[in-house]
C-alpha cells in the first residue's frame, strides 16, 4: 500500500484514541508499511488534515478515532460535492463514543486483523450524504455525512450527549442522554417532501435519513439500510408519546422499531425537510445547524476499505 497517511485524534473516547495509535503503528511497523502521521488539535482539524494529505498524494487515509472523526475526515474528501481525489480510499480504526460506521461497514474488531484487512487493499464504493442546513445564527452550511443524519429528538439527544455525557462512554452515555433529553423533548411540526414527490406534514418524534444501518452508539435503527445501494433509507417516527419511546427502547437496539403504528419508512435520493420550530440536526455524531434542510445522496462517491 502506498502513501498511507494515519489521521488521529487523540481526544476520541476519552483518550483511547491515543492509547490504542501506538499499537496501531507498531502493526503497520511490522508489517513494514511506510506511513505518516498527524494528529488533531481541535474539533474541525481532521478536514483541514485530510485534504491537505489527499493534495500531497496520499493514496489511503487511515482514521484513529469516533464517527466524529470520521465525519471530519470525509468532509476533508469532498469540496462543492465533489470528491477531490476519488482514487483515494478512507479507512476506519474505531475508537470513539460511537463507532456505528464501522458497525454499518462490517469491519472486524480484532485490532490485528482490522489492520490486516485495510493492509489488503479491498475496497468497496459506497454512497455519501450530502446536508445542506443553516447554523444557529442563520448561516448557510453545507456537510457530507457517510452514516446517518438525523433531525428532531436525535439532534436535541446529541446536543446532550455532547455537553454532558460523555465522560460515561459510548453506549451509557447515549442511554443517558436519551433518557434525560426524553422529559424535555416535544415533538415537532415538520414538512417534508421526497424525490420531488408531494409535501406531507405531521407531527413527529424524529426523522432518520440512513445511509448506514447504526447510530446513537449501536442503535439499529435502519436494518434495510445499505451503504452502497443508491439511496437513503428514511424513517420517521410520528407523533409518540413519551411512554412509547421507553416501551420501544429494545426495538431500536434489536431492528424492529419499524413494527410500531407510529414509524413509517420510506426510501429515496433526495429530502427536503422544514419547520416553524426551531428543529436541530446531526450528522454522524456532529451538529451541524438546524432546519430547513436539504439531504442529498451522492452515489458510488467515496472508496473505503472493507472486508
Amino acid at each position: 500500500m502506498r502513501e498511507l497517511c494515519c489521521v488521529v485524534n487523540p481526544a476520541a473516547a476519552r483518550g483511547g484514541a491515543r492509547r490504542v495509535w501506538p499499537r496501531v503503528q507498531a502493526l503497520l511497523q511490522e508489517r513494514g508499511v511506510s506511513f505518516s502521521a498527524r494528529f488533531t488539535q481541535a474539533p474541525g482539524h481532521a478536514t483541514d488534515l485530510v485534504r491537505s494529505a489527499l493534495r500531497e498524494g496520499c493514496e489511503t487515509i487511515l482514521v484513529v478515532g469516533g464517527d466524529g472523526t470520521v465525519n471530519e475526515a470525509v468532509n476533508g474528501f469532498f469540496e462543492g460535492g465533489r470528491n477531490i481525489s476519488p482514487d483515494a480510499k478512507l479507512a476506519v480504526v474505531p475508537k470513539g463514543t460511537g463507532t456505528d460506521f464501522s458497525r454499518s461497514l462490517g469491519l472486524p474488531r480484532e485490532l490485528p486483523v482490522l489492520v490486516d484487512t485495510i493492509l489488503q487493499a479491498r475496497s468497496r464504493q459506497i454512497d455519501v450524504g450530502m446536508l445542506r442546513c443553516r447554523s444557529a445564527d442563520g448561516a448557510p452550511v453545507e456537510r457530507c455525512f457517510i452514516n446517518i443524519a438525523d433531525l428532531g429528538y436525535g439532534g436535541a439527544l446529541l446536543d446532550r450527549v455532547n455537553g454532558f455525557t460523555k465522560f460515561l462512554g459510548g453506549f451509557l452515555a447515549y442511554l443517558t442522554g436519551m433518557l434525560y433529553t426524553l422529559v424535555f423533548y416535544d415533538n415537532q411540526p415538520i414538512s417534508f417532501r421526497v424525490d420531488e414527490g408531494e409535501v406531507q406534514q405531521g407531527v413527529y418524534n424524529a426523522v432518520i435519513v440512513a445511509n448506514g444501518q447504526y447510530f446513537g452508539g449501536g442503535m439499529w435503527i435502519a436494518p434495510g439500510a445499505r451503504l452502497d445501494d443508491g439511496c437513503f433509507e428514511i424513517v420517521l417516527v410520528g407523533d409518540v408519546s413519551k411512554a412509547e419511546v421507553v416501551r420501544n427502547l429494545p426495538k431500536i437496539y434489536r431492528g424492529t422499531l419499524s413494527e410500531h403504528d407510529k414509524v413509517q419508512v420510506l426510501s429515496g435520493r433526495k429530502l427536503e425537510v422544514w419547520s416553524d420550530e426551531r428543529v436541530l440536526l446531526d450528522a454522524d455524531g456532529e451538529l451541524p445547524g438546524q432546519l430547513p434542510a436539504v439531504f442529498e445522496l451522492l452515489p458510488a462517491a467515496l472508496q473505503v476499505c472493507s472486508v
